[in-house]
């Protein structure tokens, strides 16, 4: 808990000192940042059996490298195993393939894919100036400690969606649409955000409407028939008979995004959004759509794994509420705020999670 706690409290203490408004602070601030995140970056990549899934992506690269599974005692089906799994992951199959060839070793792995996903989310905290540590720190308490060091796949697709809407909300669509790309052959859970890029994709073209429509079901149509196995196994295991498990926690993590879009719709006035900012937001909103109806269907974990994206949105909600305060005063009350929020759910799911002990109490494979 200790190494978690320190993880996420730091960088409010540094948003809370960055709004004092020295100059001498400031770059001192930015030198601690930069080595809080190298010291992030070591907590990450050193673990020693930390996350849900760490077993299945301990063997999967030794089985996509090698061919072989490991000998390993930390409770996991080897037939579950395959390079099939990753058939509709081409990135990531070469991540593991590549890393492998060149190291053999799933602590390099283990950093490179930690590296991505800092130095992808701390780019899109980026978008909110002074307002990134705060950002930054409610992307750990889920984002980071639970998805990144659980779910290592979801994590990295995550990320680079994150800087994919980086470079889109920055006018940079070509970087945009190449990351998004990226983060979609290492998930096929993005695919909906390739709607972002139907209007930019319509300037260059007559009859609009009907190419773009016809064009968009094409698309839709030989993305189905490439990944229909994929999307089988996912309705067998999330949707039909094959539904094994439920996420407990999936209500909260989807319910609590709604204050966050009531907060952006009574604020619209005020926060000045741009059509890319709406545009995004609509998306956003269907996502959580889907969720709720998947909740009420009662299949909480395919409701949990569509609601990912909406942390993102979470975030960003946060930083632009920051960057519209004014007084100082009133940045401190709402850091404290949302300090203490982002904590008192990492502390519901460290103590109530039913696989917290997956990660706690944290090991490092450095140390005893």
């Amino acid at each position: 808990m200790l190494i978690y706690s320190i993880i996420i409290i730091t960088p409010f203490i540094f948003s809370y000192f960055l709004n004092t408004k020295k100059n001498a602070i400031k770059i001192n601030i930015d030198y601690l940042w930069f080595n809080y995140l190298l010291f992030v970056l070591f907590v990450f990549s050193f673990r020693e059996k930390i996350g849900g899934d760490w077993n299945n992506y301990y063997s999967a690269f030794f089985q996509i490298g090698s061919s072989n599974l490991p000998k390993y005692d930390y409770g996991f089906n080897p037939s579950l195993i395959n390079q099939e799994s990753y058939s509709d992951s081409l990135i990531f199959y070469f991540l593991n393939f590549l890393i492998y060839k060149l190291s053999k070793s799933f602590v390099v792995f283990n950093l490179v894919c930690s590296f991505i996903y800092i130095y992808s989310i701390n780019k899109f905290c980026s978008l909110f100036n002074n307002g990134r540590f705060i950002v930054f720190a409610f992307f750990i308490t889920y984002l980071g400690i639970v998805v990144h060091l659980g779910y290592i796949r979801q994590s990295l697709s995550i990320s680079l969606l994150a800087l994919a809407l980086f470079y889109y909300l920055k006018d940079k669509n070509i970087k945009s649409f190449i990351f998004l790309t990226i983060s979609f052959f290492i998930h096929l859970s993005v695919f909906p955000f390739f709607l972002l890029y139907l209007k930019n994709f319509s300037k260059y073209i007559r009859n609009k409407k009907a190419i773009v429509f016809s064009f968009s079901i094409v698309v839709t149509i030989l993305f189905l028939y490439l990944v229909k196995d994929k999307i089988y196994l996912y309705f067998y295991y999330y949707l039909g008979e094959g539904v094994h498990f439920q996420s407990k926690g999936a209500y909260l993590r989807v319910l609590i995004s709604i204050p966050f879009f009531l907060t952006i719709f009574l604020l619209r006035k005020q926060i000045h959004l741009s059509e890319k900012e709406i545009n995004l937001f609509k998306l956003f909103i269907l996502f959580l759509f889907f969720a709720i109806i998947f909740l009420i269907l009662n299949r909480t974990t395919f409701a949990d794994r569509i609601a990912l994206p909406i942390i993102l949105f979470q975030g960003y909600v946060i930083g632009k509420i920051f960057s519209l305060l004014k007084y100082k005063s009133v940045k401190n009350i709402f850091i404290l705020f949302t300090m203490m929020y982002s904590y008192i759910l990492f502390f519901i799911w460290a103590f109530y999670g039913q696989f917290s002990s997956s990660w706690i109490p944290y090991k490092n494979i450095l140390f005893d």
